[in-house]
């Protein structure tokens, strides 16, 4: 088990210690230098960000398909035209990553005090992480129909022997159809987490009050056992609170908080609405039925006291199914408003940091956090952070 950090002094500087093997082979540094008349220890922590080799990147058979050399220069071009700023989300989650690891998220709770700032954080670079890993499993959906249905490929579930003739055809499609889906959920769990993480900034930047932010889910006296809301729950308690403004005397502030309409704008998106729902049926309902494979139907043929069927299924039944690549393409679209929404969240984390005296910076690809932590005698004339309630929610309201 790994021993946490320790502080000792020596000479008016304060080091970490740590027996984290990951911390030294990163070449992070915990370090600070304390001086008369400053009134706070200033801890600086330094981390690599992370790529695509790291955390949940690169799970999946079809995520190892795309890592590989066999997807030629117009199959990869073709995938990643689904998914425009595959750049900006791989930097964005390094950046979130690098940020918060090696103990770095301890300090910024440690300096901070009690709350949830920590939980937010985190569950924007999750969010973020999942959104990634969305767009790798749809680009390897792509790279996977085409690849597997020219090479040579072996029995999914057998030793090695090559499949039967007729089963050829449906590995490709099911590859295919394996990763869209894990997109499609993936993309959807992202804006979850996203939702539970805007709702605590708003709550920790003091732009929302506690009962707006537990009518969407959120549950603020929670701590140690915190409450986790979705998308659908935040937009029904936004919605609540609008009504409920139609008729009162004061001004509802989580609806003028600055991410309120970045969440607007990401849950009204139409591809957001589509690929929510595309979500639920792949986990809750009837199995999503696609040109390429069609389902069987759930649904009784009989109609009035009689039943008729066509065999072989009709050409305009088939025509009427979307075909993987319209989805895939619903799927990249949600990708890219999921990012939007995930890219201003995490610029409005990073504002809200820097209100509370901790800096994030990052330079050639290290991230360095800095925070201030109250240290000796507690002198009343020393500052010590700043609570929830008595900070200045001006700046990120509209």
């Amino acid at each position: 088990m790994r021993k946490p950090h320790s502080w000792a002094g020596r000479n008016g500087r304060y080091w970490a210690r740590t027996s984290d093997p990951q911390v030294a082979e990163s070449g992070a540094t915990v370090r600070a230098r304390v001086q008369p008349p400053q009134p706070r220890l200033v801890a600086v922590k330094r981390s690599r960000q992370w790529g695509i080799g790291t955390g949940t990147a690169c799970e999946s058979d079809i995520s190892v398909l795309v890592a590989t050399q066999l997807p030629t220069r117009e199959e990869r071009e073709e995938a990643l035209a689904l998914v425009p700023r595959v750049r900006e989300l791989f930097d964005l989650a390094g950046f979130a990553r690098g940020a918060l690891m090696n103990q770095a998220v301890s300090m910024i709770d440690a300096a901070l005090g009690p709350g949830h700032t920590r939980a937010a954080l985190v569950t924007l670079q999750e969010g973020i992480d999942v959104l990634l890993q969305a767009m790798i499993d749809l680009v390897g959906s792509s790279v996977s129909e085409v690849v597997l249905a020219r090479v040579e490929v072996a029995d999914p579930l057998g030793h090695g022997e090559p499949p039967r003739e007729h089963e050829r055809p449906r590995i490709s499609v099911r590859a295919a159809r394996f990763g869209l889906e894990d997109a499609a959920v993936r993309t959807a769990s992202a804006g979850d987490h996203l939702a539970n993480g805007y709702l605590r900034l708003a709550y920790e930047a003091n732009a929302a009050l506690p009962e707006e932010v537990q009518r969407c889910g959120f549950l603020p006296e929670q701590l140690l056992n915190p409450s986790w809301t979705d998308v659908d729950r935040v937009r029904r308690g936004l919605d609540a609170i609008d009504a409920d403004a139609m008729t009162s005397l004061v001004a509802p502030t989580l609806p003028a908080f600055e991410l309120t309409r970045d969440f607007h704008s990401y849950i009204t998106s139409q591809a957001v609405v589509d690929a929510r729902e595309f979500r639920d049926v792949i986990i809750h309902r009837e199995r999503p039925s696609y040109r390429e494979a069609p389902g069987l139907g759930r649904v009784t043929a009989w109609r009035g006291g009689q039943i008729s069927f066509e065999y072989p299924p009709s050409y305009d039944e088939l025509d009427a199914l979307p075909g993987l690549s319209d989805c895939r393409m619903l799927v990249g679209e949600a990708i890219d408003a999921t990012y939007i929404f995930a890219a201003r969240t995490w610029d409005t984390a990073l504002r809200f940091l820097r209100s509370v005296d901790v800096r994030m910076t990052r330079h050639d690809g290290e991230v360095s956090i800095e925070t201030q932590h109250p240290i000796g005698p507690q002198d009343p004339e020393r500052p010590r952070p700043i609570s929830r309630e008595n900070r200045d929610p001006g700046r990120f309201l509209r």
